[in-house]
């Protein structure tokens, strides 16, 4: 698992857990993305199996960043609402969903600067309407938005899209069921 030794290198190193995972990549010929899902000869190394694993991971999470994933969740559950309310049927939404996900992915691993961290998940939050857990955390997510913590808030920004729900082929509806992360609202 790529995971397991991308964490098991941040403790060890004293860093915390998720430190780092924007930029981290497997040692694999060519490399691929820790917070991408795997697919074959593609550019994600995250197995649907290991999610359970980031879910579990969230726990280890202080107050301000398990805030910060949730209002994530919170937003990704209502994006993909509202696609599934618009989708005409199962293949148009199952392709939304994807397209969807990858926008956040590449918004958040391309964020270089802390305002591009802070325009993207803006834009998150602004997209998907009404977020009750930002509303009730946005004093304790805001310091992470600073320019000392900026590049955490973009691993947990992308923490947030990895570990919510299963990119299945076959079942789409995952993407808008149940979510695990404790006092995620669903």
């Amino acid at each position: 698992s790529a995971l397991r030794g991308f964490v098991a290198d941040n403790l060890v190193a004293g860093r915390r857990w998720f430190g780092g995972f924007a930029t981290a990549r497997t040692a694999d010929k060519p490399p691929r993305y820790i917070h991408y899902y795997y697919a074959e000869r593609g550019l994600g190394a995250l197995r649907n199996e290991e999610r359970k694993g980031l879910i579990a991971m969230l726990e280890q999470l202080d107050d301000a960043e398990r805030a910060l994933v949730r209002s994530v969740h919170t937003a990704m559950r209502q994006r993909f609402g509202a696609i599934a309310e618009e989708a005409g049927n199962k293949v148009t939404m199952r392709n939304r969903f994807k397209g969807e996900r990858e926008r956040w992915r590449l918004a958040f691993a391309g964020a270089k600067t802390q305002s591009q961290v802070r325009a993207a998940l803006a834009d998150l939050w602004s997209r998907a309407g009404s977020n009750r857990e930002l509303q009730a955390s946005w004093v304790t997510i805001l310091p992470l938005l600073g320019a000392e913590h900026w590049q955490a808030a973009r691993d947990l920004a992308l923490v947030g899209l990895a570990s919510y729900g299963a990119p299945k082929e076959n079942d789409a509806e995952d993407d808008v069921g149940d979510n695990k992360l404790e006092g995620s609202e669903r």
